[in-house]
Parts: C-alpha cells; sequence; structure tokens
C-alpha cells in the first residue's frame, strides 16, 4: 500500500476499536505497517478509546457524538489541521 504514497510526505492510518473478530489482526498489519514506513504514522484510537464504552453506541461499532468529536480531533491533531 505505501508505494502507492510514495509520493506523499506522510501517511496517516487509524487503528481500529470494534467487536469484531477482524479488530486484532487489521490493528497488527497496520501497527506493523507503520513501524516499518517511516512515512507513516498512527493515530491510536484503539488505545484513546479504550474502556470508554460511552463513545459508542450499543453495540460497540458506531460513535456517539463525544466519541465522533474525540476521533476527528485525534486525526486533525495527527494532521495539523486542529
Amino acid at each position: 500500500m505505501m508505494r502507492a504514497f510514495s509520493e506523499v510526505d506522510r501517511v496517516v492510518f487509524v487503528n481500529a476499536r470494534v467487536p469484531r473478530a477482524w479488530e486484532t489482526p487489521n490493528d497488527e498489519v497496520i501497527y506493523a505497517g507503520v513501524q516499518e514506513h517511516p512515512k507513516a504514522e498512527l493515530v491510536d484510537w484503539y488505545s484513546a478509546s479504550a474502556g470508554k464504552l460511552a463513545l459508542f453506541v450499543a453495540g460497540g461499532v458506531h460513535l456517539q457524538p463525544p466519541g465522533q468529536r474525540l476521533y476527528a480531533s485525534m486525526i486533525s491533531a495527527q494532521t495539523g489541521q486542529a
């Protein structure tokens, strides 16, 4: 995937917190890729949302407004768009 972004200065990835079987394997791939590529950066949503069930609607997939704001602010801060 990083070859597709070879012309850019940096690529920002966001990991997942979702009660699905693919969460851990996907986050592992994202983390490994960020460690391997100097242009890649991680927004660690998984850690930031740990234990904060109030950020999510029932089912733990979609975000409540406070979760939406935190998610967006983390991405904005990482990309310098805050």
